[in-house]
Protein backbone atom coordinates (compact mmCIF):
# COMPACT_ATOMS: atom_id res chain seq x y z
CA UNK A 1 0.00 0.00 0.00
CA UNK A 2 1.46 3.51 -1.03
CA UNK A 3 2.02 6.33 1.63
CA UNK A 4 -0.92 8.23 0.34
CA UNK A 5 -3.23 5.70 0.92
CA UNK A 6 -2.26 4.60 4.03
CA UNK A 7 -2.59 8.30 4.28
CA UNK A 8 -6.11 8.70 3.17
CA UNK A 9 -7.02 5.71 5.56
CA UNK A 10 -5.45 7.27 8.29
CA UNK A 11 -6.94 10.23 7.86
CA UNK A 12 -10.35 9.80 8.99
CA UNK A 13 -9.50 9.29 12.24
CA UNK A 14 -7.73 12.58 12.74
CA UNK A 15 -9.05 15.19 14.79
CA UNK A 16 -5.81 17.49 16.09
CA UNK A 17 -2.27 16.36 14.59
CA UNK A 18 0.58 16.34 17.07
CA UNK A 19 4.00 17.09 15.94
CA UNK A 20 4.66 13.50 15.57
CA UNK A 21 1.63 12.61 13.90
CA UNK A 22 2.47 15.00 11.18
CA UNK A 23 5.39 13.58 10.52
CA UNK A 24 4.42 10.40 10.04
CA UNK A 25 1.33 11.66 8.03
CA UNK A 26 2.54 14.65 5.61
CA UNK A 27 5.24 13.77 2.77
CA UNK A 28 8.88 14.97 3.61
CA UNK A 29 9.15 18.12 1.35
CA UNK A 30 11.52 17.05 -1.74
CA UNK A 31 11.80 20.19 -3.99
CA UNK A 32 13.00 17.88 -6.84
CA UNK A 33 10.17 15.64 -6.89
CA UNK A 34 7.73 18.43 -6.07
CA UNK A 35 8.80 20.94 -8.32
CA UNK A 36 5.40 21.11 -9.99
CA UNK A 37 3.28 20.84 -6.55
CA UNK A 38 1.34 23.94 -6.14
CA UNK A 39 0.40 26.28 -2.97
CA UNK A 40 -2.31 26.58 -0.49
CA UNK A 41 -3.36 29.93 -2.79
CA UNK A 42 -3.35 27.93 -5.62
CA UNK A 43 -5.35 25.28 -4.55
CA UNK A 44 -8.37 27.47 -3.22
CA UNK A 45 -7.96 29.40 -6.52
CA UNK A 46 -8.69 26.04 -8.31
CA UNK A 47 -11.21 24.82 -5.86
CA UNK A 48 -12.66 27.96 -5.62
CA UNK A 49 -12.69 28.18 -2.03
CA UNK A 50 -10.73 30.07 0.82
CA UNK A 51 -7.45 30.04 2.01
CA UNK A 52 -9.07 28.94 5.58
CA UNK A 53 -10.77 26.34 4.05
CA UNK A 54 -7.98 24.76 2.68
CA UNK A 55 -5.89 25.33 5.49
CA UNK A 56 -9.45 23.29 7.52
CA UNK A 57 -8.94 20.30 5.18
CA UNK A 58 -5.23 19.85 5.77
CA UNK A 59 -5.37 16.29 7.93
CA UNK A 60 -8.50 15.52 6.94
CA UNK A 61 -8.24 15.62 2.64
CA UNK A 62 -5.22 17.10 1.74
CA UNK A 63 -1.70 16.41 3.12
CA UNK A 64 0.45 19.02 2.11
CA UNK A 65 4.70 18.47 2.01
CA UNK A 66 5.71 21.35 4.27
CA UNK A 67 9.38 23.43 2.93
CA UNK A 68 11.69 24.96 5.54
CA UNK A 69 10.00 27.85 5.39
CA UNK A 70 6.93 26.67 6.44
CA UNK A 71 5.32 26.77 2.72
CA UNK A 72 2.99 24.43 2.14
CA UNK A 73 2.97 22.07 -1.35
CA UNK A 74 -0.27 20.14 -2.72
CA UNK A 75 0.14 17.66 -4.82
CA UNK A 76 -1.83 18.48 -7.75
CA UNK A 77 -3.33 15.06 -8.53
CA UNK A 78 -4.44 14.92 -4.94
CA UNK A 79 -6.00 18.45 -5.69
CA UNK A 80 -8.04 17.38 -8.90
CA UNK A 81 -9.68 14.17 -6.51
CA UNK A 82 -10.57 16.84 -3.58
CA UNK A 83 -11.93 19.00 -6.27
CA UNK A 84 -14.26 16.19 -7.99
CA UNK A 85 -15.35 14.98 -4.52
CA UNK A 86 -16.70 18.79 -3.57
CA UNK A 87 -18.24 18.60 -6.68
CA UNK A 88 -20.47 15.31 -6.27
CA UNK A 89 -21.60 15.96 -2.82
CA UNK A 90 -22.70 19.78 -4.11
CA UNK A 91 -24.56 18.49 -6.61
CA UNK A 92 -27.12 16.66 -5.05
CA UNK A 93 -28.95 19.90 -4.77
CA UNK A 94 -28.63 21.05 -8.19
CA UNK A 95 -30.74 21.70 -10.88
CA UNK A 96 -29.86 19.71 -14.00
CA UNK A 97 -28.55 23.10 -15.66
CA UNK A 98 -26.29 23.60 -12.90
CA UNK A 99 -25.30 20.14 -13.27
CA UNK A 100 -24.87 20.68 -17.06
CA UNK A 101 -22.51 23.73 -16.15
CA UNK A 102 -20.39 22.00 -13.77
CA UNK A 103 -19.52 19.28 -16.32
CA UNK A 104 -19.32 21.42 -19.13
CA UNK A 105 -16.06 22.87 -16.87
CA UNK A 106 -15.14 19.58 -16.53
CA UNK A 107 -14.80 19.01 -19.94
CA UNK A 108 -13.21 21.98 -20.30
CA UNK A 109 -10.35 21.30 -17.86
CA UNK A 110 -9.22 18.28 -19.83
CA UNK A 111 -11.42 15.49 -18.13
CA UNK A 112 -12.21 12.02 -19.76
CA UNK A 113 -16.17 11.29 -19.57
CA UNK A 114 -15.48 7.80 -16.95
CA UNK A 115 -13.50 10.41 -14.90
CA UNK A 116 -16.61 12.42 -14.91
CA UNK A 117 -19.25 10.05 -14.68
CA UNK A 118 -17.37 8.52 -11.53
CA UNK A 119 -17.23 12.10 -10.14
CA UNK A 120 -20.95 13.58 -10.33
CA UNK A 121 -22.55 10.17 -10.60
CA UNK A 122 -24.33 10.70 -13.76
CA UNK A 123 -25.45 8.51 -15.73
CA UNK A 124 -23.01 7.76 -19.04
CA UNK A 125 -25.61 8.47 -22.00
CA UNK A 126 -25.65 11.69 -20.17
CA UNK A 127 -22.63 13.02 -19.72
CA UNK A 128 -22.09 12.06 -23.54
CA UNK A 129 -25.39 13.71 -24.51
CA UNK A 130 -23.87 16.91 -22.80
CA UNK A 131 -20.19 16.19 -24.08
CA UNK A 132 -22.06 16.42 -27.90
CA UNK A 133 -23.99 19.57 -26.82
CA UNK A 134 -20.52 21.10 -25.69
CA UNK A 135 -18.87 20.34 -29.19
CA UNK A 136 -21.22 21.49 -31.39
CA UNK A 137 -20.80 25.00 -32.31
CA UNK A 138 -23.55 27.58 -31.81
CA UNK A 139 -25.99 27.58 -34.92
CA UNK A 140 -24.96 23.99 -36.04
CA UNK A 141 -27.17 20.90 -35.49
CA UNK A 142 -26.13 18.46 -32.89
CA UNK A 143 -23.96 15.69 -34.83
CA UNK A 144 -25.35 12.34 -34.68
CA UNK A 145 -24.52 8.93 -32.79
CA UNK A 146 -21.16 8.40 -34.02
CA UNK A 147 -21.56 4.61 -34.79
CA UNK A 148 -24.79 5.20 -36.51
CA UNK A 149 -22.68 8.18 -39.00
CA UNK A 150 -20.10 5.25 -39.25
CA UNK A 151 -22.47 3.05 -40.53
CA UNK A 152 -23.79 5.48 -43.00
CA UNK A 153 -19.98 6.32 -44.39
CA UNK A 154 -19.75 2.66 -44.49
CA UNK A 155 -23.09 2.06 -46.75
CA UNK A 156 -21.99 4.75 -49.37
CA UNK A 157 -18.58 3.50 -49.30
CA UNK A 158 -20.08 -0.15 -50.50
CA UNK A 159 -22.32 1.91 -52.72
CA UNK A 160 -18.88 4.02 -54.25
CA UNK A 161 -17.39 0.46 -55.00
CA UNK A 162 -20.83 -1.51 -56.36
CA UNK A 163 -20.71 1.65 -58.60
CA UNK A 164 -17.08 1.16 -59.87
CA UNK A 165 -17.60 -2.36 -59.97
CA UNK A 166 -20.63 -1.67 -62.51
CA UNK A 167 -18.36 0.58 -64.30
CA UNK A 168 -15.59 -1.58 -64.75
CA UNK A 169 -17.79 -5.13 -65.81
CA UNK A 170 -19.50 -2.55 -68.37
CA UNK A 171 -16.06 -1.98 -70.19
Amino acid sequence: MSDLAKVKRFSSKIVRLTPEQKKRVFPVYDAEKMKNWITRGEVAKRAGITVGAVKYQEGHQLFPAINEKGVSYFDPNDIEEFILSRLSKKQKEQSKGSIAANIFTLFEKGYDIPSIVVATKQEPSYIRELYREYKTPLGKDVPGDPIEEKKKADIEHKKAIDDLDKQITKK
